[in-house]
């Protein structure tokens, strides 16, 4: 079975890093699957979820957005995205577990052993990180891809 390698590509104010308008991001990416960074949340913005609910009617998208709520993993996955990314500041022990109780469609981007194996007790499948575990679908990032490992 061939493993996953999805390109990670950065959302800007109103487009994609590298492309002019999101028309010509969707006239040249081809992939199934896409890894989105939401790069202007990590800034304090709000989530364009604009932009993230025409590439979801197209990709299946992996979003990455520095979620800071409950209710922001729920309009993620409303809004079309496969898999919403939990990495930041807010995450710990309890936004896990609350998340866990509404989705299995979320995976946890950390290299800290301690949260992972919490995440992987709470019930979550899928990491994001450079630690080897098991009971985890593990994928990290190298050369501008997400690879399953």
């Amino acid at each position: 079975m061939e493993k996953l390698s999805i390109p990670i590509f950065h959302m800007e104010r109103k487009t994609i890093r590298g492309f002019r308008n999101v028309d010509e991001f969707i006239d040249n990416v081809k992939d199934k699957e896409i890894y989105l960074v939401d790069a202007p949340t990590f800034r304090g913005r709000h989530i364009n979820f604009k932009i993230l609910s025409r590439l979801s009617a197209i990709y299946g998208v992996w979003y990455d957005g520095n979620l800071r709520w409950k209710d922001d993993v729920s309009d993620i996955l409303l809004s079309g995205a496969k898999i919403a990314v939990l990495s930041g500041k807010k995450i710990n022990d309890d936004f896990i577990s609350k998340i866990l109780s509404i989705t299995e469609n979320v995976a946890l981007k950390s290299d800290d052993e301690e949260m992972l194996l919490k995440f992987r007790n709470l019930g979550g499948r899928i990491a994001i990180t450079n630690i080897f575990l098991d009971g985890l679908l593990l994928y990290r990032m190298d050369g501008g891809r997400l690879v399953e490992l």
